[in-house]
């Protein structure tokens, strides 16, 4: 069995010098811990309702404590209370580790590969949506490593990459009792929360005022708990509509997140990798998303953030194409400053 200490890393290119922001360490400690909770209900095979302070149950057994931290690249050691019980055999922290690290596994693997694991799909579902919440998302320049010491268990490496595979799972366990029903995803305002009262729901407000219910299940509550009313959220799920085909609910959330408006760092651009991430400014305006760098004065939009990075990076290739390899005597002021930047960014070739 492994031992008691799990260490958690974040690093990447998208932190400059390797400084994380204090939010993203604070978030993704606490997905960690409630990731090692659910892991510990699982093993009990605890099926009351994980509601209200239902974690008090765990903290004797499964509650973090912080040991250390290493700063060459920021890692966080922290280890589960003593075992009650002399036997490994009963001891529920160390198999939850266990199950945390061979559920991180069996996700790269085939999804029959989870279905063995946890058959359970409540249970198989806790425990995704935590280790969803520890990756960063496919836009973040990032990534997050787990590890115990022991050779029993790999080190777990997540990435946004990671986080769309284990979405899907959670996806495919779910559509298929909406088989003739593609998922949607609306973008509104937040409006309603309801955590302790049935039915289990939230409301947003789309841009055109409509409001619209949208329904989740118990295995969301940890994220929608901590939703802000009034934030702008992304919801993805089952869609009812009218006989006018207007939107009338989401059924079943799937996926939700919230909108944010503090910059993003990015990385890379289309296929272009750059030496140090650069900021955007994130809007999302009728309807439409936004990346903008002023400085750059690149930009780009779309209805869905894929099709905006796709702008962006059609627009650094312009860019790239009609100002960084133009001769400065052909360039006005301006543009000759931001083929500097350009230049400093990328170098002289372009990495596409």
């Amino acid at each position: 069995m492994a031992g008691r200490t799990i260490n958690l890393t974040i690093a990447g290119e998208g932190f400059l010098h390797d400084r994380v922001p204090v939010t993203v360490l604070a978030a993704k400690l606490e997905a960690l811990q409630n990731l090692v909770y659910h892991a510990a209900a699982t093993i009990r095979r605890d099926k009351t309702a994980r509601r209200g302070p239902w974690i008090n149950r765990y903290r004797q057994i499964a509650e973090l404590t912080f040991v250390c931290s290493h700063h060459s690249q920021l890692a966080v050691e922290a280890e589960l209370p003593e075992a009650e019980v002399l036997s490994p055999d009963f001891d529920t922290g160390q198999q939850a580790l266990d199950l945390i690290f061979k559920a991180g596994e069996a996700c790269e693997q085939s999804p029959d590969s989870l279905l063995q694991l946890l058959p359970d799909i409540q249970d198989r579902t806790f425990i995704l949506r935590s280790l969803e919440g520890l990756c960063p998302s496919p836009l973040e320049g990032y990534r997050v490593s787990l590890e115990n010491g022991s050779q029993q268990h790999p080190t777990m490496i997540l990435t946004g990459e990671i986080r769309q595979k284990i979405r899907q799972r959670i996806s495919d366990a779910i559509t298929t009792v909406y088989e003739d029903r593609e998922p949607e995803t609306l973008v509104g305002v937040l409006t309603k929360i309801h955590v302790e009262v049935a039915p289990l729901k939230i409301a947003i407000q789309l841009s055109s005022g409509m409001e619209i219910d949208c329904y989740y299940e118990e295995s969301l509550r940890d994220q929608i708990t901590n939703l802000l009313a009034g934030s702008t959220v992304e919801v993805t799920g089952v869609v009812s509509r009218d006989m006018n085909e207007r939107i009338k609910q989401i059924d079943r959330i799937l996926d939700i997140d919230t909108v944010g408006t503090e910059p993003l760092r990015l990385n890379r651009i289309g296929r272009v990798t750059l030496k140090f991430p650069v900021l955007f400014n994130v809007e999302y305006l009728d309807g439409l998303w936004l990346y903008r760098n002023e400085e750059l004065n690149l930009w780009g939009r779309g209805n869905r953030r894929e099709k905006a990075l796709e702008d962006l990076g059609d627009n650094f290739d312009y860019l790239w194409r009609e100002i960084a390899q133009e001769k400065d005597e052909h360039l006005e002021k301006k543009a000759i400053e931001i083929k500097k930047k350009l230049l400093t960014l990328v170098g002289e070739t372009h990495a596409g």
